[in-house]
């Protein structure tokens, strides 16, 4: 795919004694032109479709099934909380054990075949995931092998500013079943200040800050996916989060972030509804679609202002293939 990188530039000489706010205001005006040119010429979904299809092309080629079958990381867990109103083709389910603890699973049937769904979340610079997860950094640190390479994310939860460590790895359990695991890793907690022996020497308060640091450093989340054939283009995926923030943040905190880890799993079957074109949906998906144009991270309420929903309807009709050909049709 086509890809330019654009650099936009301006010096503006008014003339005359301009107050600063309205010379804000216009040379901010004026450089929104690079928004705009951006999403003229937006080639987002083209750039995932193209990465993911180098993707399946190589996963075909994968001789050798996992010995690990991972029954024991899809066991439900007691006590568990069903969450309403998430994306209606979802069931999801998480229970918060402590402050900063808690444990959460989702199910749902991707519009995909088996490799494109474990492909899409396999691509982990793609831009759906940049665009969704609200991670502030994510980068891959290394690239252990074909299916082996760590990743770092950053997120904030609060007023706490996260750090997550992972391998990620793919297993192909047989012909019709993927696993994607996303296993914490833990060195930065290894070595420094910590094992020098430099600690006892140290003020109380001084050690007090470092210590605070260190529990956000414990932070960890373990990730398992389960991707299982259902037809040709159909998927059955079952996504599991083990998480431990490391801080300890309030109850609501913690649920907020394993719903909001969570969403990333239902966010690819949103990602995939919108791509159904008209003559393709299903009365199920067409029902998801319909659900997603009253969402926004939420389900919009009175509090939205009409303009608010109108954009939104806007941006969802944009994005859906079968949207876009009901407008143009009518």
């Amino acid at each position: 795919i086509p890809q330019t990188t654009v650099t936009f530039t301006t010096r503006i000489d008014a003339g005359g004694n301009i107050p600063t706010v309205a010379a804000n205001y216009n040379a901010k005006k004026f450089l929104s032109t690079v928004s705009s040119l951006r999403k003229r010429f937006d080639k987002t979904n083209e750039i995932d479709a193209f990465n993911r299809f180098q993707i399946i092309e190589k996963m075909k080629n994968i001789k050798s099934n996992s010995t690990k079958t991972f029954t024991e990381e899809f066991k439900d867990v007691e006590e568990k909380e069903k969450v309403e109103g998430s994306f209606p083709l979802s069931d999801t389910w998480l229970k918060v054990d402590g402050k900063g603890k808690g444990w959460g699973k989702t199910t749902f049937v991707m519009g995909a075949s088996l490799l494109e769904a474990a492909a899409f979340f396999w691509d982990f610079n793609s831009r759906a995931h940049r665009d969704t997860t609200g991670d502030i950094e994510r980068v891959v640190e290394e690239q252990k092998g074909e299916w082996e390479k760590v990743l770092r994310r950053k997120q904030r939860f609060g007023k706490e500013e996260i750090e997550l460590k992972n391998l990620l790895k793919l297993h192909k359990i047989d012909e019709d079943t993927i696993v994607i695991t996303m296993e914490a890793k833990k060195e930065q907690q290894q070595g420094g200040l910590f094992d020098s022996g430099l600690i006892g020497r140290l003020e109380s308060n001084l050690y007090s800050s470092f210590k605070k640091k260190k529990e956000a450093l414990d932070a960890t989340e373990d990730i398992t996916i389960r991707f299982k054939k259902r037809g040709e283009y159909k998927t059955r995926i079952e996504f599991v989060t083990r998480l431990n923030l490391g801080v300890k943040l309030s109850k609501e905190t913690t649920r907020n972030a394993l719903e909001r880890h969570l969403d990333e799993a239902t966010e690819a079957e949103r990602y995939f509804t919108k791509l159904i074109t008209l003559d393709a949906m299903t009365k199920e998906a067409g029902e998801a679609l319909g659900a997603d144009l009253v969402w926004d991270g939420g389900q919009l309420v009175e509090k939205e202002s009409r303009k608010d929903r109108e954009k939104h309807m806007e941006k969802i009709c944009k994005e859906s293939a079968a949207l876009r050909e009901v407008v143009k049709k009518y």
